[in-house]
């Protein structure tokens, strides 16, 4: 068996719908780890996805080439020598000559050359990393993307660059190597390409390379790819970069020129017999896939997967329709449903009254000795039985509820109350805002405390509102309107200080006196709902709006007028204008039929809200099953049921004591 070697794959976020598919086949063919199969293909740049014996590579290869994913199997050389640091350079009409003390690095015009532009201090990390939080939050997951090439090569060149030079020879073996630290070269020998910034005298030797050289190849993604002894050392603030931080680059240094003789081999092979490639890669081998793969060439029957290792994807129309367009901001207005106009009035008025009481009576007397006579004679247990009984028989009426109605799945969803379960979709740019999360909904408390001694006491609650969004399964998408449901979430972050978020904040100067307690959704989790399923109202223009609309339009158009000039005489007649009139309605009513037909499904036009009947459920969960909600229902209702049942049979014996002793 041959020795193993490393497949590469050109890495995506966010990944292809087809992916599930191809990791199901991946785990029942080869046995990967479905988990571990996805996260190595999701992501930026090219990284590692399998280290076997080339015969088993060349099997998955073929499998992630038939499903689109860019890859390469590469038997990784390890390198024979590092980049000589370069103190100085010269430049002459035939060639680049880099100074190294006694020695030299000449660059001659025609040579290959592979260039290798890293940044050491992780800045380019964070800006994207910074850039996929931004653009989640806002735009949605579908649009995130990545730093692109221009962008990356820009951040790299404004921190602390270094530049690799690998010089190839005709069989794309490495030759000679340099290397230039920013700053800390002689740069006089650019002359008048020579400016007083250490970036633009970066960027002037990577535009002087790439016109010297016969083939240019430039990567600036070290960081960003986690190849096997490639990964990024962070270099710290005025620290001078040693072995620690070198030896990574240049490891990926020498497996990137692998790689490129691995394409360049391939493309030599498909230029010499490009159909006995494609006619290999139908008949299913597997080899000849992966060299197609590598050389970009374009597989009958395969998807059009081939491209450059870093250059930008075409992106189909579906692609770039919605998801490419920014959320709306979530609506301003944030109505009080009635449940939670109940809640507060009890919450306000349980404490009013009780500080009524305590103010009438004269220390107290009046409250105390109201309440002895309410035990003496059982109304105070009464009260609270009848209270608890009340809520234990509303948690067993929901949870029948639950019970007795069946999952639709949204495609089948019918007019009325219905269970529904899926995926949560923004229809807003809701962020949470502590943790900056996409998401449907947040709740955040905020608390207080004297000192470590006493406890936690709330002083602040608040939440987005009734945001509405959208939830999709398999099927299809509806809406869901929030307003006056229960939410249960499972989602929970706290953090300690209340004025500073938990992503962009500085640790270690907080006050550890005050905390925050957020609770979310986030978009893309697993929901559970059940309330009651309506048409959704739409406004829009009538017929007759529409009408007069194309008519006005038409009138101002000259042009079009002189096509309804049937005697040519240069005016509109009245049977002229009926005619055009006529046809316009007909125009009119065929682009509204047309939309009609071409308009959503039905289920994108339902939306779930709060029933009219208080007694009937409207839940918004997040849980895997209804089975967790229907049994935490069940043990609320008979706790309440027992107690409410202990604190009647309480109430009567005091009842018939008081009555008793009296008589």
């Amino acid at each position: 068996m041959s020795p193993a070697q490393l497949l590469i794959v050109n890495k995506a976020s966010p990944l292809p719908e087809e992916t599930p598919q191809l990791i199901a086949a991946l785990t029942k063919r080869f046995g990967l780890d479905a988990y571990t199969a996805r996260q190595r293909l999701t992501g930026q740049g090219l990284g590692p996805f399998a280290t076997a014996p080339r015969e088993k590579l060349e099997k998955i290869a073929a499998l992630l080439t038939e499903h689109g994913v860019a890859n390469w199997i590469v038997d990784p050389t390890p390198p024979r020598f590092s980049p000589v640091r370069a103190r100085g350079l010269e430049i002459s009409d035939e060639k680049m000559r880099f100074l190294a003390g006694e020695r030299q690095v000449v660059l001659e015009r025609g040579d290959q050359v592979l260039a290798i532009l890293a940044d050491l201090t992780g800045a380019m990390i964070e800006r994207n990393l910074k850039k996929l939080v931004v653009q989640t939050a806002y735009l949605g997951s579908g649009a995130a993307t990545q730093l692109d090439e221009d962008e990356t090569y820009k951040t790299v060149l404004h921190h602390q660059p270094v530049l690799d030079l690998y010089l190839l020879d005709e069989n794309q073996a490495v030759r000679q190597a340099v290397r230039l630290f920013a700053g800390r070269y002689d740069p006089s020998g650019l002359g008048a390409l020579k400016t007083y910034s250490v970036a633009g005298n970066i960027d002037a030797i990577v535009r002087l390379a790439r016109d010297y050289a016969g083939q240019f190849t430039l990567h600036t993604d070290f960081g960003l790819s986690d190849l096997p002894g490639c990964r990024l050392k962070k270099l710290e603030v005025d620290q001078n970069p040693d072995q620690t931080h070198l030896t990574p680059l240049t490891r990926f240094g020498w497996l990137m020129v692998d790689l490129h003789s691995v394409r360049q081999a391939a493309a030599k092979l498909a230029s010499l017999s490009p159909g006995l490639i494609a006619a290999s890669a139908v008949l299913g081998a597997p080899a000849a896939v992966a060299l197609a793969t590598a050389a970009g060439e374009t597989l009958p029957g395969f998807e059009d997967f081939a491209r450059e290792i870093h250059g930008p994807r075409e992106p189909s129309q579906a692609e770039g329709s919605p998801a490419s367009q920014a959320l709306p901001p979530p609506p301003e207005l944030k109505p009080v449903g009635k449940r939670n106009l109940i809640r507060r009035l009890l919450t306000i008025g349980v404490p009013v009254i009780g500080i009524g009481l305590w103010v009438v009576g004269t220390d107290g007397a009046i409250v105390e000795s109201t309440l002895h006579f309410g035990l003496r004679t059982g109304a105070v247990p009464a009260a609270l039985s009848l209270l608890f009984g009340w809520f234990g028989f509303r948690s067993l009426q929901v949870k029948r509820h639950m019970e007795n109605l069946p999952t639709s799945k949204v495609r089948s969803v019918a007019m009325g109350m219905v269970e529904v379960q899926g995926y949560a979709r923004r229809k807003y740019a809701l962020v949470s805002p502590m943790t900056h999360q996409p998401c449907v909904f947040y709740r955040l408390r905020k608390y207080q405390r004297d000192d470590e001694s006493h406890p936690w006491q709330e002083y602040s609650s608040t939440d987005c509102g009734p945001i509405p969004f959208d939830l999709q399964d398999d099927t299809g998408r509806l809406a869901i309107d929030p307003a006056g449901a229960t939410i249960k979430t499972k989602h929970r972050q706290e953090g300690i200080s209340t004025s500073a978020s938990l992503v962009f904040s500085a640790l270690g100067c907080s006050d550890t006196n005050d905390k925050w307690v957020e609770e979310i959704i986030p978009e893309g989790t697993f929901i559970y709902v059940t309330g009651f399923a309506r048409a959704e109202e739409r406004a829009g223009t009538s017929l007759r709006e529409r009408t007069v609309a194309a008519l006005r339009e038409l009138k101002q158009n000259r042009h079009r007028m002189q096509r309804y000039d049937r005697d040519g005489d240069g005016r509109i007649s009245e049977d002229e204008w009926r005619n055009a009139r006529e046809e316009t309605e007909q125009q009119v009513l065929r682009q509204a039929l047309d939309e009609k037909l071409e308009a959503r499904p039905q289920q994108a036009q339902v939306i779930i809200g709060r029933p009219e009947r208080q007694s009937l459920p409207f839940i918004i969960a997040e849980t895997e099953s209804e089975t967790h909600l229907t049994r935490n229902y069940a043990i609320t209702s008979g706790a309440l049921l027992i107690l409410g049942l202990g604190l009647g049979i309480f109430a009567l014996a005091r009842l018939v004591h008081f009555f008793g002793g009296r008589g």
